[in-house]
């Protein structure tokens, strides 16, 4: 799937998914199968970390620095653990003086544009879906990411070795 997303980024389809949410056990590759598609389509990926600062303005700054960077370059950008790095649960109560309330609206707002279609994919990867509140989840396209058996690690290095170089024994 994230293939597919890379190369429709890469053409500039304006048909293909927009906001992806890998979900999975911990150390389940979730980060590193969003760098490799990225990688082998050709886009950019780009982490975007927590924006929260203890400057008074710094927090929503950054985070709208973060966006528009994103916006302006395309490709993917990658939240690791994106129910910590962005607050997610407008439920719970953050106590910071409405910069929470202002991050979460700059990430639904680039959640929701549609001029970033075709240019740029937002993956976010979670071990803990049910920390993301109802109305954030329906803003993604969550895909499971199961750890596979340990019998089969080999075969699966073998495919992503011969993947990025067929020529490779």
């Amino acid at each position: 799937i994230l293939m597919r997303i890379a190369e429709a980024i890469k053409k500039g389809d304006k048909n293909c998914l927009r906001n992806v949410m890998l979900c999975g056990s911990p150390s389940g590759g979730k980060t590193v199968m969003a760098n490799i598609a990225a990688a082998k389509a050709g886009v950019p990926s780009f982490y975007l970390n927590s924006p929260k600062n203890q400057y008074v303005g710094e927090s929503e700054r950054k985070a709208k620095l973060m966006f528009d960077l994103l916006k302006q370059l395309g490709g993917f950008g990658i939240i690791d653990e994106v129910e910590l790095i962005f607050p997610l649960n407008r439920n719970a109560s953050s106590g910071d003086s409405g910069v929470t309330q202002n991050i979460q609206g700059q990430l639904q707002g680039f959640l929701s544009d549609p001029s970033l279609s075709g240019k740029t994919v937002l993956v976010g990867t979670s071990n803990r879906p049910n920390a993301i509140s109802e109305a954030m989840r329906q803003r993604w396209t969550i895909i499971p990411v199961l750890m596979p058996l340990e019998m089969d690690f080999p075969q699966i290095v073998l495919s992503i070795a011969n993947g990025l170089n067929p020529a490779l024994e």
